[in-house]
């Protein structure tokens, strides 16, 4: 199951959500990273290696974070 059409609805929604712009760039250069960092390492390497393993849990951390500030502005409106 692919992440990243996840990931880009919640970095859209935390962007309408949130208004600071640096943190929107963190999450976006975060994720293009870490999906950078997968695909060396599926092309690279055979089997498990740390760039796919660094890559893709760094994509789960990443869905997690932003999911969890979302979340937070939700119920604590500014």
């Amino acid at each position: 199951v692919e992440n990243v059409p996840l990931a880009l609805i919640l970095l859209y929604l935390f962007e309408i959500s949130v208004s600071s712009k640096v943190a929107v760039h963190f999450f976006g250069s975060w994720l293009v990273l870490c999906r950078l960092l997968h695909a060396w390492g599926m092309s690279k390497y055979k089997g498990a290696n740390y760039p796919r393993l660094i890559g893709a849990q760094g994509t789960f951390l990443l869905l997690s974070i932003i999911s969890m500030v979302a979340f937070i502005s939700f119920l604590l409106p500014s």
